[in-house]
């Protein structure tokens, strides 16, 4: 590529981000499954996420119908939805609907996180004895994560494979680069589309891909 067209490039690709380029990204040419834009990911920008981190060979099947009845079969998440709800990794409410332009806590999202991980590798089975270990034995690498929450073990177990900020084990030992006991999780506070990516981009590193 020439020096002009390495310009160009890199002028597109700004001018990408600063428009938002999430819609693109979801709404047709993939961006190699990267999030761009500001704001709060959606359950239903989460579940795309999702399936291109942990399911990189996974590919959309024509005419595969919905399973909610606020998941249009024509909308351009129907697929991954229904791939994640089929699995059980995303789950939706009682009242048949999945609620897709909704927002996503930390904390359900670190659930979402690691029921991928553990389908991604065949179960609980082959999750290594250390990330098991941290979520038995070790304290949690979060202040405001206690171990009586419902989500105690997913955070836990996404930290100690490395998909959250710090290591569940770093926190407890006091590795170098862990903030100890004064780290937080806000566990009710709503996960970024930055923050999604993120732990996106660890997730598919953690699996090989």
């Amino acid at each position: 590529m020439t020096n002009k067209g390495k310009v160009l490039a890199a002028v597109i690709a700004v001018a990408v981000v600063l428009a938002g380029g999430v819609g693109l990204y979801f709404k047709g040419g993939d961006l190699m499954g990267k999030i761009f834009g500001s704001g709060n990911i959606t359950r239903a920008e989460l579940a795309k996420v999702v399936v291109a981190a942990a399911y990189p060979w996974w590919s959309a099947e024509a005419g595969g119908g919905s399973c909610f009845s606020d998941v249009p079969e024509d909308s351009w998440y129907v697929d991954y939805v229904c791939y994640l709800v089929n699995k059980d990794i995303m789950k939706g409410d009682p009242d048949g609907t999945f609620g897709p332009k909704k927002t996503v806590s930390r904390a359900e999202a670190a659930e979402i996180f690691w029921s991928a991980y553990v389908d991604a590798v065949g179960g609980e089975d082959n999750v290594p004895q250390t990330v098991n270990g941290a979520q038995i034995f070790a304290r949690t690498p979060y202040s405001d994560v206690s171990n009586d929450t419902w989500y105690y073990q997913y955070v836990v177990g996404d930290a100690a494979l490395g998909i959250l900020d710090v290591k569940a084990w770093a926190a407890v030992s006091g590795e170098k680069g862990s903030t100890g006991k004064n780290n937080k999780f806000y566990p009710g506070n709503l996960l970024t589309k930055g923050r999604a990516q993120s732990w996106a981009d660890k997730l598919s590193a953690v699996l090989g891909y």
